[in-house]
């Protein structure tokens, strides 16, 4: 059975979406139903993935806004059921996500390390800016 490319792309995305279909079950029932060689149906596959971030793209435009009011409000029933600690809780998860907060993290060098060498300093004395006595 012949098939419009577009109406397969639909129906790829519905059996992915919907019915949890992994790509090698999409390849068979692409060959099954459409007769539709391996590497066709993996190519209506990519599109098919394509056009769904196409589509979560549009639908989804505002994602870190939509946490954020959610948060919000989490903390605002929070505050008016007397739950101060959750609210504060809450509050620390948001000044994460505004980038209020930064994790504190501790770097610890151990031996030496030659700055000079390691941004290419050494390579830079000129034979007349040395010193009397200078080796190097």
């Amino acid at each position: 059975m012949k098939a419009e490319p577009n109406k397969v792309i639909e129906e790829i995305i519905l059996l992915r979406s919907k019915m949890g279909y992994s790509s090698t079950a999409l390849v068979s029932y692409l060959k099954d139903t459409y007769d539709i060689n391996v590497t066709r149906a993996y190519e209506l596959i990519k599109l098919a993935r394509e056009k769904m971030g196409e589509i979560y793209n549009q639908v989804n435009t505002d994602v870190l806004k939509d946490s954020i009011l959610f948060m919000e409000n989490q903390r605002q029933k929070a505050v008016g059921e007397g739950n101060l600690k959750l609210a504060l809780e809450i509050q620390k998860e948001l000044n994460k996500v505004n980038q209020l907060y930064i994790e504190r993290s501790e770097v610890n060098i151990t031996g030496n390390i030659d700055v000079r060498k390691l941004f290419g300093f050494e390579d830079d004395v000129k034979p007349d800016d040395k010193k009397e006595g200078d080796t190097k």
